[in-house]
């Protein structure tokens, strides 16, 4: 897992992020504090369309899932909470940390989560 550490309390920042394949990818997070969640763009070659944009960021062993069979790394939203990271602070805090995972981190996350 490769954490992303560069994030702020900014309600709308651009990140690049390493991939663990060498490329770069381009994460843009955009808070609403009308709604009090978080929405991400997040643009690689890999993606049909060259990236996904305007999802509600959530807590989740890999956000990517639906694209499982697609390109071979996920994201992941963990929090201390156990609760969707809903406030401008939760990547500074410690609350809310954000993970690019690898093929194995992605395998062991449908292992742990997806497999009876």
């Amino acid at each position: 897992m490769i954490q992303i550490n560069n994030l702020t309390d900014n309600a709308i920042q651009s990140v690049s992020v390493n991939m663990p394949d060498g490329s770069t990818a381009a994460m843009t997070l955009y808070f609403r504090g009308t709604i009090q969640r978080w929405f991400f763009d997040f643009i690689h070659a890999d993606f049909p369309n060259g990236g996904i944009l305007g999802t509600g960021l959530c807590l989740h062993p890999n956000l990517f899932r639906n694209f499982i069979n697609t390109f071979p790394f996920g994201l992941s939203c963990i929090t201390a909470s156990g609760q969707d990271p809903v406030s401008p602070e939760d990547f500074v805090n410690g609350n809310g940390t954000l993970y690019i995972l690898d093929t194995q981190d992605v395998q062991s996350v449908e292992t742990q989560f997806y497999t009876p």
